[in-house]
């Protein structure tokens, strides 16, 4: 076949297509660059409703901590924990001469000459804590209160049928009987040994229990303690 020779004319159209594809070429691959730059700086974010927020983590705030029990209840206002003669009272700091020990001691609680077998009541709501046998003071219950607060009672006889650790008890409830069991007041006639402590301090129970109830469930003694 006969090869015919370009013309000038047909030369420079071809250079200049050769030109125009180059430029179209580098124009598209710098678009792509720059769309591909954008993309990587700027995350695609979820669509939102109209009006909506995105919510992002406020550094300067602390992190949450988990709340913490309530520890500003009150210790309760106490009932006499049963009738009878107010035989001797608190006292942590003037010692009192014991008959049964023979020999001068503090007293932690209050003693309240009673019957034998007379009901010990429940001074306030609060849960069992413990029941035991104490090598002293005889057989024992301790209630929990609110407000750190804890009632104590000895020389107990019976305890409730069924009472055990853990129980709740409402203000009034019987929780035990009054016995003889304890050995460090051997000596005296049957009572109730009644202690209170808050926060782990001892504190006189006539403080705590209701006046009214104090003078419907108590008879004040003038006769010296004869423990």
């Amino acid at each position: 076949m006969e090869h015919k020779d370009k013309t000038p004319e047909e030369k420079r159209a071809t250079r200049i297509l050769y030109i125009a594809v180059a430029a179209t070429l580098c124009i598209t691959a710098i678009i792509i660059g720059i769309v591909s730059a954008a993309n990587r700086e700027s995350p695609e974010l979820p669509d939102l409703d109209a009006g909506a927020s995105v919510s992002t983590p406020d550094e300067s705030k602390p992190p949450e901590e988990t709340p913490k029990p309530d520890t500003t209840d009150k210790p309760p206002v106490l009932q006499a924990p049963t009738t009878g003669v107010l035989t001797h009272l608190h006292s942590l700091t003037e010692p009192i001469f014991s008959n049964t020990m023979n020999d001068w001691r503090v007293h932690k609680g209050i003693d309240i000459s009673t019957e034998d077998g007379a009901a010990v009541l429940a001074a306030a709501d609060g849960k069992i804590a413990e029941i035991e046998k104490h090598p002293m003071m005889g057989t024992t219950v301790k209630i929990e209160h609110a407000g750190g607060m804890v009632t104590v009672y000895q020389n107990l006889g019976e305890i409730a049928e069924g009472l055990a650790v853990g129980d709740l008890v409402k203000c009034g409830d019987v929780i035990a009987a009054v016995g003889e069991s304890a050995l460090l007041e051997s000596a005296a006639e049957p009572h109730l040994h009644f202690e209170v402590t808050v926060s782990g301090a001892q504190v006189d129970p006539l403080l705590h229990i209701d006046e009214a109830s104090q003078e419907s469930s108590f008879t004040p003694s003038d006769e010296n303690y004869e423990g």
